[in-house]
């Protein structure tokens, strides 16, 4: 079974007055692993829900293989969400989780999740009370793993792992996803170790869709131009300011941080200014986009024109 495509059209999720999601447009292709980041109350928890058929939208419109997941169980039987500790049963073994795991979706491989607890130091003859929080948030991402569900989702699961577990669950992804592909939706606050998977970065600001690339588009968002602080100045003075990102310097060296496509005159006088080019960092670009005061208008965050290729002076 390939995995299934998701999109949603004007979404919007109101609950009590309260916004959870307004006007959020986006597709995630089958077989890929997106990335949907975003700051605490972004919208991120509220969209996963929508997906999984958890949550009605009060605007707009869900698709999931091209039908409504919301009270469809025979779709739902394809779609598995991770999110805190939610999946386990509480009063069982987590053994008995992963037998109604089997039952209750058709992809899964119960072999796998036992496998994949022992790999973890996991005991799965224990009830997850008896479990650490972290131990039980980590069995519930194992577990939505092993389900090779078609749309697996999985809600901020690393946040609590530590760097070395963190690690260890994304090398055991990337195998299952060469061996059994599936549609994968990771959600965070921040850019980790995950960018070796993404395919598709969405990003949600303020509840809405900041936006939405592929990997190599959203790694070349912005750049990063260094050098003599004169050289630097004089290039920050035929630069927008609203382009502009950050601005750094020390003694007698400086850098300017820009977003949007770097121009071919703007490229050409760097060169003539004898400053360095650099994408900048994932994590750096994922902090200012999620900031409301940058500004993302689509002349802002349009394609690069000019893909970043570094000079002989910036290897």
């Amino acid at each position: 079974m390939t995995g299934f495509e998701a999109s949603t059209d004007s979404l919007g999720v109101t609950r009590r007055g309260i916004v959870g999601l307004t006007d959020v447009s986006l597709t995630l292709a089958p077989d890929r692993v997106h990335a949907v980041l975003g700051r605490a109350g972004s919208g991120k928890s509220t969209l996963l829900t929508v997906l999984a058929g958890q949550r009605r939208p009060t605007a707009g419109s869900v698709a999931v293989d091209g039908e409504d997941p919301f009270e469809h169980p025979q779709l739902t039987r394809g779609i598995q969400l991770a999110r805190g500790t939610g999946t386990l049963l509480r009063e069982e073994s987590l053994a008995a989780s992963i037998q109604l795991m089997a039952l209750l979706r058709p992809t899964a491989d119960a072999a796998l999740a036992h496998r994949l607890c022992a790999e973890f130091s996991i005991d799965p003859r224990k009830k997850p009370m008896r479990l650490s929080l972290t131990q039980r948030r980590t069995a519930a991402a194992l577990l939505a793993l092993a389900s090779r569900a078609p749309l697996t989702l999985f809600d901020e699961v690393t946040a609590a792992m530590s760097a070395p577990t963190r690690m260890a669950f994304y090398a055991a992804l990337r195998a299952e996803q060469a061996e059994h592909p599936r549609t994968i939706v990771l959600a965070a606050r921040e850019w980790d170790e995950s960018t070796e998977l993404v395919e598709q970065v969405t990003v949600l600001r303020q509840n809405r869709v900041a936006l939405s690339a592929p990997l190599t588009t959203f790694s070349a968002l912005a750049t990063v131009f260094s050098g003599t602080r004169l050289a630097v100045t004089e290039l920050d003075a035929s630069t927008p300011s609203s382009a502009v990102l950050a601005r750094t310097s020390a003694g007698g060296r400086a850098s300017l941080t820009v977003l949007g496509p770097v121009s071919v005159e703007t490229a050409l006088r760097a060169d003539t200014l004898g400053l360095t080019r650099a994408p900048l960092a994932p994590g750096d670009l994922l902090g200012h986009l999620t900031d409301r005061r940058t500004d993302l208008s689509p002349t802002a965050v349009a394609a690069p024109a000019t893909p970043f290729t570094p000079r002989e002076g910036d290897r």
